[in-house]
């Protein structure tokens, strides 16, 4: 590295250390050996950047005063020699600066009056940002600190709509709902329904001004067909409160197109917030709209350096001095006040929840004065949409924060009413958890994944379910939402991947969530051995048959079975008809008519089939191991389907054996490293005939001698890895071993390497 870095100022440093470091690129190496430079090979001690910047200030500071008034411009052109040597070269320290002098321009202040108002401006960014804070009047503190919140670095990868930060801030000091609302339509009464009389003068809208209040709920249309003196005051109002900080403007993203809008009215007459005539009259005003128009308007920083600084941990102590320990809330809070009045549901749960998180207090008194109206209609808007998002009903503050973990709120309703969950009629085990989601996404290698989100808001939903059985809630209720959970589990058809591939939406009931709270309510006291009785083959459609019955275990995934093991589970559990998981994984490969007479005739079997490869191989090998057994399959399924995959792999054999007897002078075991022959029609050999055993097995190769007879003991592996591992590249086997069997001088196999036994019929 060139010693002459060293003269670089910190704040430049890493702009210039590409230039002085040679090692970094050919580029490089060339630039600093080359004739032109000659400030680097040397007679310059070092760069500073504001003594090349001057011009450039001076020119922005003349050109930012030529647009002002007349009288206005005489006032500001003496003082722009003193605003370049105090720049030093940061461009926003000069458009700060300026902006405050023309405003007291404006404002009557004269010529010296302004000379002192620049001198008296820090120099340094902080210190700067500092004096601007402090110049906010007292009154407007608070109201000025909830909007650099709202704003503060960027919210789920994005800055605020600012709509939601015009909405939020209306309603911020609100203690109950009736006042959010009452706050909320006084800002509409001078923004919106003024518009729509207007507009319904000139362009017969047709709306009920009792409706305008609904149809502020999509922020999108508000913004494009509300009175824009209104809108244009409340931004001004934002850089008025923040000192100029703060600012809207329109990102550059890419355009929406104008089917947008249409999208956004179609849904509103869908909500009923809106008439289908004044839909119809909206719509020719689209064709007025530009490309322009139809970009967001976010509010952000007026600079990475505000951002900096609003993020400090003294900003909140320097916005409201000896307030700050007395105010709690968060940007979460009052985003989750203005979601429930406009009636978004699912996005004023996410916020409760995120506010109980970042403020460690709930907000139960503002829940609490929600009407029981309220949440009807917030209810029956969400299950009006194309895109349902809530599963379960929501008629009550107790099952909102259920359903959306607020376990602060659960626990400050217990101190207010100890008997709350003994005494309530409402189902709060068996909900769905909001913001817990799995969903179907093509992959790069163009295979499809599931991906899983909202793990932190699916471990507040299990905190809050703990919570509620453990205060009391009915023990009936709680066994009778148990089952229905793991009818849920067991239904596939509607709950896994043929629904998501097909329709590539999210599930109100991931399988992965609703398994963890099986499991919870496992370690709770429920029994994971529980048999239900019945079959439920379409939760939707209600479709029943009520001649099956099964148990956890015959329906459960690799993953799954591994868990309700640990809880006690039997591995072997017999369902209605006496068939172990293990049947059960193996019925596709019966007949039709052999699957009737061992009642498994039915959609469970098959969706059981029809899980993943991976999972279902896994889950025979577990069962395998742990000691797993079939009970009522034939050995020719067996056959059927180990020959069915075995072609596949033309040197990778099935794990069959001959047992022979005492007179047999043959004590040797199938080659496992050659194909295993097939008769004509595609079985395997009828060698396998008689005394025959199929066993499979996780032990080391292990050849045992018992009453004169021999049985092999193949290997696949521990925990089933070897055949977990073929699957990486979507290969079926039954084993995947080589060589021969070889002796062992082990009198007997210890028990947690014991093989499956499996004696053939016919």
């Amino acid at each position: 590295m060139d010693g002459r870095f060293a003269t670089i100022e910190d704040n430049a440093s890493n702009s210039f250390e590409w230039i002085f470091d040679s090692s970094k690129t050919k580029l490089v190496e060339w630039l600093a050996h080359g004739k032109g430079l000659f400030w680097i090979q040397g007679n310059v001690d070092g760069l500073r950047l504001q003594e090349h910047n001057g011009s450039d200030i001076e020119i922005y500071c003349k050109n930012t005063i030529l647009d002002q008034d007349s009288k206005v411009r005489p006032l500001l052109r003496p003082l722009v020699p003193e605003i370049v040597r105090r720049a030093e070269g940061v461009f926003i320290w000069v458009k700060y600066a300026l902006q405050g002098l023309v405003t007291a321009a404006i404002q009557g202040r004269d010529e010296e009056q302004l000379l002192f108002m620049l001198d008296s401006t820090p120099t340094d960014l902080v210190e700067y940002y500092a004096s601007v804070i402090r110049r906010i009047r007292h009154e407007d503190r608070r109201a000025a600190y909830v909007l650099f919140q709202l704003v503060r670095s960027r919210l789920e990868g994005q800055w605020l709509d600012s709509m939601d930060v015009i909405f939020a801030h209306a309603v911020w000091n609100s203690e109950n709902f009736t006042d959010a609302q009452t706050s909320f339509k006084t800002l509409m009464s001078t923004w919106l329904v003024d518009s729509l009389k207007m507009r319904y003068r000139a362009g017969s809208f047709h709306l009920p001004e009792e409706r305008s209040h609904r149809f502020v709920r999509n922020r999108y249309l508000v913004n494009r067909f509300g009175n824009s003196i209104g809108y244009e005051h409340q931004k001004d109002k934002i850089a008025q409160l923040s000192g100029g900080l703060l600012h809207a403007t329109r990102p550059p993203v890419a355009s929406k197109s104008k089917d947008m809008l249409e999208w956004h009215l179609n849904e509103q007459v869908t909500l009923g917030n809106i008439p289908s005539r004044t839909a119809t009259a909206m719509k020719p005003l689209m064709t007025y709209f530009t490309e322009e128009d139809q970009q967001p308007v976010w509010v952000e920083p007026s600079h990475q350096t505000v951002d900096d600084f609003i993020q400090r941990p003294d900003f909140k102590t320097l916005m409201l001095g000896g307030e700050a320990e007395f105010f709690h809330e968060s940007r979460y809070t009052w985003l989750a006040k203005v979601f429930l009045v406009q009636g978004l549901m699912y996005d004023a749960g996410r916020m409760c929840m995120l506010s109980e998180m970042t403020t460690g207090r709930s907000m139960v008194t503002f829940i609490d004065s929600v009407p029981k109206a309220v949440w009807k209609e917030m209810y029956e808007n969400d299950t009006a949409r194309g895109d349902k998002k809530i599963d379960t009903k929501i008629d009550s503050p107790l099952r909102f924060a259920v359903i959306n973990g607020l376990t602060l709120y659960l626990e400050d309703a217990l101190r207010i009413d100890t008997n709350i969950f003994n005494i309530t009629k409402e189902e709060l085990i068996l909900v769905a958890p909001i913001g817990t989601e799995t969903r179907k996404e093509s992959s790069k290698e163009g295979r499809w994944r599931t991906v899983t989100e909202g793990e932190e808001y699916l471990q507040r939903h299990l905190d809050t379910t703990q919570l509620i059985v453990g205060r009391g809630y009915h023990p009936g209720k709680t066994r009778a939402a148990y089952l229905r959970i793991l009818w849920i589990i067991g239904a596939r058809t509607i709950m896994k991947d043929r629904i998501v591939l097909r329709e590539q939406h999210y599930e109100r009931w991931p399988m992965h969530a609703t398994e963890a709270k099986a499991v919870l309510l496992m370690k709770l006291g429920q029994d994971p051995d529980a048999q239900l009785s019945g079959l439920k083959t379409r939760i939707v459609e209600g479709q029943w048959n009520a001649a099956v019955k099964w148990r956890p275990m015959h329906v459960a995934g690799l993953d799954f079975t591994k868990k309700l093991h640990e809880a006690g589970a039997d591995l072997n559990g017999a369902d209605g008809q006496g068939n172990t998981p293990l049947d059960w994984l193996l019925g596709p490969w019966d007949t039709g008519k052999g699957r009737k007479l061992r009642g498994l005739a039915h959609r469970l079997v098959e969706d059981v089939d029809f899980d993943a490869e991976r999972a279902r191989w896994g889950k025979i090998a577990y069962l395998i191991k742990n000691g797993g057994i079939a009970r009522s399959t034939p050995g020719q399924v067996w056959h059927s389907f180990t020959s069915r995959h075995a072609e596949q792999l033309p040197r990778q054999s099935v794990s069959i054996v001959k047992r022979h007897g005492p007179g047999d002078p043959q004590d040797s075991a199938v080659n496992l490293g050659e194909p295993v022959s097939k008769d004509k029609d595609g079985n395997l050999s009828s060698r396998l005939t008689g005394n025959t055993h199929i066993a499979t097995g996780f032990s080391d190769m292990v050849t045992r001698k018992e009453a004169g007879e021999t049985v092999t003991y193949t290997n696949l592996g521990d925990d089933g890895n070897l055949l977990e591992n073929y699957f990486e590249d979507l290969q079926l086997a039954v084993t995947h071993c080589s060589g021969l069997a070889v002796e062992s001088s082990e009198p007997e196999i210890r028990k947690e390497k014991r093989a499956f036994w499996w004696n053939a019929r016919g």
